[in-house]
Formats: structure tokens, C-alpha cells, sequence
């Protein structure tokens, strides 16, 4: 029987070439497009498997009631996991975890002259952005394999650090890295007490160096408290089945131990489930894509189906010979779909190749290292499964409709084929381009959406800016460096701040007109002078942080906009205000500005005042850019000599959701031009055949005095009105789609008709172009040529 498939399928190949072609080559295209989504998705859904008690452990998280909607954060206070694991037996470990980000790391590699006296080179220095600190029972609940190390002892003395296999290699090369010293920030030395072995790239938890947790508060962070949520706190339950169960009894225990204004609820989440359920909420995206790769699937197997439907004719004859001999309605559909299933198995096979060339540029684009594993049985049951939904998809239909006709009017060519062909051609055409314009309109939304984000006037100014990382000698001598740079006529101002100012985390703090007022969220940005002029903020009130004013440095403060609507505040300026307990008085209010890409509520903006925040922010004029840069780097070398010149432009900042939307845009970017470029091929393929079944009538009008306009008309009428009425069906379905696309953003784009219009003439003039040459072709060929060949 198989053997019989295979030889009737190949001979239809080469039978029909051109048709075989446009098949083959639609489908593979839709199957790479569709295996490309599905190894990233796979490597979603495999996050964090490789952690040998990944059923037991449990991340912390907490509900805050922000008034206008709730928001759940992945992290917690730094005295969440010592009073979890004492308060509770059913806590075998609790651990913290958090980044410390950027620090200097520095190292002595020693070598050995030809007395045995030991040497040292010049200092190796490396800015390193992967240092993260942990309690040191983070060997106890997760499997990072040590190479060398005690995984109970690692991290217990306050100055060890753990490395990864790749960074002692970096730092040490083949010399043992045991028990080495490495410095941090030219100030604090480490001794490498662990190595880490190589561990998937599929990790929540990604590092290249351990240190203690109590480095922290050297670094004048408090790991103390309760309020706030700076840290991840994960559980290792001694029963996964408890967790429910010790999950409700969370706000109790808490509600005891601090207080908040804000409604506030402790939950435990399971591990497994924290990069689909957790703050970034994964699964949204995972099912966005995977939703995506089916549709690309179905637009392909669409335009297999409608092909296969339309060249029906030229296999009537044999559907009606093999009923005659005997072959029932069962073995007919076991052949068509074997015929589907083995073009699905070269579409796969072609797919494979496609995606081994593609892949290095697909990673590089979405900045990962996605690999296909085709030695990873469940992989190749993936695969199956994915031949086997394409052969199902893209034959059922063909084979059933080739099935259904009685061989009697077969034969005598009596069978009436065109309503229950011709109409559902026209459906899957209409369905094929509604997904089309729906793949389009997102496409274009996403971009013009984080085109804005960058460009928009969202009260800051990035332009002509650059900002340098503090490092400790820095921050000691920044005033002097400032004075430096200012001295400089082609450099406009400098300040310093503790964050980015387009993207400010949001904390629970106690703020208000008393000391016993609301724990509210807020957003709070230490700002030193010139602030304001550097990013172009604007001042509505009062004023802001001068040096002509020695005592601005002590218990004043800025707030913008929302803080004192708040506090129905009608002239603030002036007015007492409490921050942490503390009594500050308000010296000036800031508009409202985006300080952060998407809307979570809390948008109260603080900003104290501080000498000098973790980044330096240089403003320069337009002209004489690379000279100035010189002036700076140099100025930076004269008052920061251990210190590499690292700078960024703000204009080319990404926070992490307009990174992630970037990247996300341009992965649909691509795919629509596949699923455009598989519509068109569809669309040529099934008028090719169209304008070979009206080759009669076409003669025929010709012969009647039609002239080529005429015949045009009627012809492509028939395939772009159902172009139309996708577009019609794809309208509101896409407002609805850019609605919940937008929802979320604090400031977004106005999409108007007018894009949908433009979408809707785009792919019409694209649909009539496609079809175009095979239309003209008919239409301009000599009538009694068309009649000699009918």
C-alpha cells in the first residue's frame, strides 16, 4: 500500500511541476517559519528543568491593590526568607537571590621568572554586569553543579565568590583558580571559594559570579526589612503538596510582622511555573507565538488545500477508474492523504535544512542560543506530531472531496463540481488574508509603537545625551569632574541620578503629609543639580535643587504632579512631607513625566536629593561630538584612573519591556513577510489554474469582441472582491487586536482608520500584481488559439 502512495505521489509531482512546486515550496516555507517558533517555544517551556528539586521549591511573590488594578511582583523584602524558614517547618531552605549589577572586577595574574620569585603582571580589569548575590544555601535548593567548591561552605565567609567555568577561565586561564583573589571596585578582595560548571542557557537564575548576600549592606543596601520587594525569596518545601496550604497562611504571618497601607497579599508560586506566571508573565508571549506559528501553518496548508481542490479535474478520471476496480471511499482517502502526508514529510525534511541555515541568524536576532537538537527523542516526536497535523490539515479536505463522487458520473463527466469546490476555495482565500492584513496591521502597530517610544515627547529629553556608570573613585570625585567637563563650552550640563529616568522601579514606601501616613508605591529617582535642565523636565511649581542654597541638601524634596493631586494638594510648595518617616519640605513639583514604559499604576514620582547616584549624565551640544567625546574620556581618565571609560547614549537606551518589544516586532516583521510572501504564492498558484479552466471562455469573449480591459476585469474581480471581504472581516478584528496590544502602555500611539485603509490597499494592489501575469497572459493570447487548445 505504501509502496503504491509513494509511486503514485511521485508521478503527480512530475506530472504537474509547476503546481508540485508552488505546494512544495508553500509548505516548507510555512513548516520553517512554524519549527522556528516551536524550538523557541520549547526552550519556554523546558526553563528551569534541569533543577533537580524543581517540584519543591517555590518562589515568593506579592499582590499589591493599586486602586486602579492589582500588581504582583516576583520579589520581596530582604527579611522575607529568615522569618519564613524559622516561622515554618514545612521550610526545609530559604534563599535570596538578586543582581548587585555593574561592578569593576580586577585581578593580579602572577608569573614565574627563572629565579622562582613570583611577579604580577599589570592588573586585568573587566567590567562585569553578571554578579549576582545569593545566601549561601542557594547550592541546597537549586543545581548548579560545582566543579570545585564545597557546595555547604561556598558562600558562608562574607569575602568568597563563586565563579562559572567560563569566567575562571577568562580570569585565570589554566592556572587553578582555587582560593585566588579578585577585587571589586578597587576596593573590597574576594577569594574564588567555588567553580561553577557550565549549565543551560534556559536558566531564571543566570550568573557568572556568586557573592554573600550580606555584601549588600556594604554596599548600603538594607537586606532587612520587610517592606519593599528588592529580592527573590525561594522556598525548598520538604512536601510540594504543603504549598497550597502555606501559601494562604502568608498574609497573616506578615500582616503580624509589617504594616502597609497598600492591600497587600503573599503568595507562593511554584518554580516551574515562574517564567510563564511570573512578573514577566511568559505564558502571554509563549501563547502569542505558538498561536502565530499555527497560523502560518494553517496559511500554508490553506493554499495546499485550495491547489489540491482546484486541480480536482485533472485526477476525476482516476478517482472514477479505481471505484470501478474496486476501490472503496476509505482507500481513496488513505491514498490522498498519504499523497498530503509524504509532501508534508519532504516539507519537513526541506524545513530541517532551512532552519539549520537560518538558525545563527534567527539567535542573533533574538540574542539567544536556540540549537536543533535532533537527538532529543521528544524533539523528533515534535516533529512527527508537527507532519502529522500538516498532512491532516492540508489533505482532509482534498481527500474527501476526490472521494465523494460516484464513479458512473465520473466517467461520463456528469458530476456538477463547482459550488462545493469553488465555495470553499473562496472561504480559505478569504481566511488566508484575513490572517494576512491581521499579521500586517500587527506588524506595523508594534513598530510605530516603539518608534514612539523612543522619539515621543514623553517629558525627557535624551538628545545629545551620555551616561557613565559611578564607579566608587568616581563618585568621590565627581564634583571635580563635573567642574572639569563644565569648563568645556561644547559640553551643556551634567548631573547625576540613581536611575535611568525613562525607566524607575516601582516600590512600596511610607510617603504623606504625616509621619503615620500611607505606605504607598511610588517611583523614586535620587537626583543631584541640574537635573531638570540636563533632561528638559519641566518645573511647575517652586523650584528645584540649587547650590545657592547650601540647606537644599537636607530635608527638601521634589514631587511631581501626582503625588500632589494625591494629596489634593492645591500649593505645595512650602508644605511639610513625609518620606520613610522622615519630614521633608517640598521645594518645587515636576510635570508628569513617562518614567517608566508601561501603565502599572502608582505613577508617583519622588525625587530626593542625592551628591551622586549611580549614573553620570553628560549633556553636549550637537557640533564637535567625537572631540568632546575625547575631552571626556580624558577627564574620566584624570579623575578615574582604575576605572575603564564606559559610556551609553541615552538616545539608544532600551529598557527591557521596549527591548523585548523590539525584538518581538521584528520576529513579526519577518514572519508576516512569510505568510504574505506563502498568501501571494497561493494566490498565483490557484489563478494559474483558474485562468487554465476559463481558457474557453476567455476565446470565447475575445471571439464576441471583449477587448483585454474587459476580460481583465471580469477575471481578477473574482479573486481580489475576496480579497475585500477579508479585509472587511480583518478590520474589526484588528482594532480589537491593537486595543489589548496597546492597553498597557502609560504612552502610546493613536491608531486611526487610516492604517487600516492603507493595510486593506496594500494587499488588494499586492494581490492584483500577483495575479496579474497570469491574468494578462490569458487575456492578450490569440482566441483561436484558446479555442484550438479547449
Amino acid at each position: 500500500m505504501f509502496k503504491n502512495i509513494l509511486k503514485t505521489t511521485l508521478r503527480i509531482l512530475i506530472r504537474n511541476k509547476i503546481y508540485s512546486v508552488i505546494n512544495l515550496l508553500g509548505l516548507s516555507i510555512g513548516v520553517t517559519c512554524s519549527l522556528l517558533i516551536l524550538i523557541w517555544v520549547w526552550k519556554e517551556v523546558t526553563y528551569d528543568r534541569f533543577h533537580e528539586n524543581i517540584k519543591n521549591i517555590f518562589l515568593v511573590q506579592q499582590t499589591m491593590d493599586l486602586g486602579t488594578g492589582e500588581y504582583t511582583t516576583d520579589r520581596s523584602g530582604g527579611a522575607f526568607a529568615g522569618a519564613l524558614k524559622e516561622g515554618f517547618p514545612e521550610v526545609k531552605e530559604a534563599v535570596r537571590v538578586t543582581a548587585v549589577g555593574e561592578l569593576l572586577l580586577s585581578y593580579y595574574p602572577p608569573i614565574n621568572d627563572s629565579s622562582d620569585n613570583q611577579t604580577s603582571l599589570e592588573e586585568m580589569k573587566f567590567i562585569e554586569n553578571g554578579v549576582d548575590a545569593a545566601d549561601s544555601t542557594i547550592f541546597n535548593v537549586f543545581s548548579f553543579p560545582l566543579l570545585k567548591g564545597d557546595p555547604q561552605s561556598a558562600l558562608k565567609e562574607p569575602y568568597s565568590i563563586v565563579l562559572t567555568k567560563e569566567m575562571a577561565e577568562k580570569y585565570f586561564g589554566e592556572e587553578d583558580p582555587m582560593d585566588q583573589i579578585i577585587r571589586i571596585n578597587q576596593k573590597y578582595e574576594f577569594k574564588v571559594t567555588g567553580i561553577v560548571d557550565e549549565y543551560p542557557e534556559n536558566s531564571t537564575i543566570l550568573f557568572d559570579f556568586l557573592v554573600p548576600f550580606s555584601f549588600l549592606a556594604e554596599l548600603g543596601r538594607d537586606i532587612n526589612r520587610y517592606e519593599g520587594n528588592p529580592y527573590f525569596t525561594f522556598l525548598l518545601l520538604n512536601n510540594p503538596e504543603e504549598y497550597k496550604k502555606l501559601s494562604d497562611q502568608l498574609p497573616d504571618f506578615f500582616s503580624a510582622r509589617f504594616d502597609s497601607d497598600i492591600f497587600v497579599v503573599q503568595k507562593l508560586l511554584p518554580f516551574a511555573r515562574m517564567r510563564f506566571f511570573g512578573e514577566g508573565r511568559g505564558f502571554y508571549v509563549v501563547l502569542i507565538f505558538s498561536i502565530l506559528a499555527l497560523l502560518i501553518l494553517i496559511i500554508a496548508c490553506i493554499n495546499f488545500m485550495n491547489l489540491s481542490t482546484a486541480r480536482f479535474l485533472t485526477r476525476t478520471k482516476e478517482v472514477g477508474i479505481r471505484k470501478v476496480v474496486g476501490a472503496s471511499r476509505r482507500q481513496l482517502i488513505r491514498q490522498f492523504i498519504g499523497e498530503t502526508m509524504f509532501m508534508a514529510f519532504l516539507s519537513i525534511n526541506i524545513a530541517i535544512l532551512a532552519v539549520d541555515i537560518i538558525l545563527p541568524s534567527f539567535n542573533k536576532l533574538l540574542g539567544t542560543e536556540l540549537t536543533l537538537n535532533l537527538s532529543n527523542p521528544y524533539f523528533l516526536i515534535l516533529l512527527i506530531l508537527l507532519m502529522l497535523l500538516t498532512g491532516l490539515i492540508a489533505g482532509s479536505y482534498p481527500a474527501f472531496f476526490l472521494s465523494s463522487f460516484k464513479s458512473v458520473d465520473v466517467l461520463k463527466k456528469t458530476m456538477v463540481t463547482g459550488s462545493r469546490g469553488g465555495r470553499l476555495r473562496k472561504v480559505l482565500v478569504v481566511v488566508q488574508f484575513t490572517f494576512t492584513i491581521g499579521f500586517i496591521v500587527a506588524t506595523i502597530v508594534t513598530f510605530l509603537q516603539f518608534k514612539y517610544l523612543q522619539t515621543s515627547n514623553i517629558g525627557v529629553n535624551r538628545e545629545n545625551i551620555i551616561y557613565l556608570p559611578v564607579s566608587n573613585e568616581l563618585g568621590k570625585n565627581y564634583f571635580y569632574l563635573k567642574q572639569e567637563l563644565l569648563a568645556n563650552p561644547d559640553i551643556i550640563s551634567v548631573t547625576s541620578g540613581s536611575h535611568i529616568p525613562v525607566y524607575v522601579d516601582l516600590g512600596e514606601v511610607t510617603w504623606g503629609l504625616k509621619s503615620e501616613d500611607i505606605n504607598d508605591l511610588a517611583r523614586i529617582i535620587l537626583v543631584s543639580y541640574d537635573f531638570l535642565n540636563t533632561f528638559d523636565i519641566k518645573l511647575t511649581e517652586g523650584r528645584f535643587y540649587s547650590p545657592e542654597y547650601p540647606t537644599d541638601t537636607v530635608n527638601k524634596i521634589i514631587v511631581n504632579e501626582a503625588v500632589t493631586s494625591k494629596l489634593e494638594l492645591d500649593d505645595p510648595v512650602g508644605k511639610i512631607f513625609y518620606l520613610a518617616e522622615e519630614s521633608y519640605t517640598i521645594i518645587g513639583v515636576v510635570e508628569n513625566f513617562m518614567s517608566f514604559p508601561v501603565k502599572l499604576g502608582g505613577e508617583n514620582l519622588i525625587l530626593p536629593f542625592e551628591k551622586v547616584g549611580n549614573y553620570i549624565f553628560i549633556k553636549m551640544k550637537d557640533s564637535n561630538k567625537s572631540v568632546t567625546l575625547n575631552y571626556i574620556e580624558a577627564s574620566h581618565e584624570k579623575f578615574n584612573p582604575y576605572y575603564p571609560f564606559i559610556y551609553f547614549h541615552m538616545e539608544d537606551y532600551l529598557d527591557p519591556i521596549s527591548d523585548a518589544m523590539d525584538t518581538a516586532g521584528r520576529l513579526i516583521f519577518y514572519f508576516t513577510i512569510f505568510g504574505i510572501f506563502i498568501s501571494c504564492l497561493g494566490l498565483f498558484g490557484l489563478s494559474t489554474f483558474m485562468t487554465e479552466q476559463k481558457t474557453k471562455e476567455i476565446g470565447i469573449r475575445k471571439a464576441m469582441g471583449a477587448s483585454i480591459r474587459r476580460i481583465l476585469l471580469i477575471i481578477n474581480a473574482e479573486f481580489l472582491k475576496l480579497v475585500i471581504i477579508a479585509f472587511i472581516i480583518s478590520t474589526p478584528l484588528s482594532i480589537l487586536l491593537i486595543k489589548v496590544m496597546l492597553k498597557g502602555f502609560s504612552s502610546r500611539i493613536e491608531v486611526g482608520p487610516k492604517l487600516y485603509i492603507l493595510t486593506g490597499l496594500f494587499v488588494f494592489v499586492l494581490s492584483f500584481i500577483t495575479i496579474l501575469y497570469q491574468t494578462l497572459y490569458a487575456a492578450t493570447r490569440n482566441p483561436a488559439e484558446s479555442l484550438r487548445y479547449e
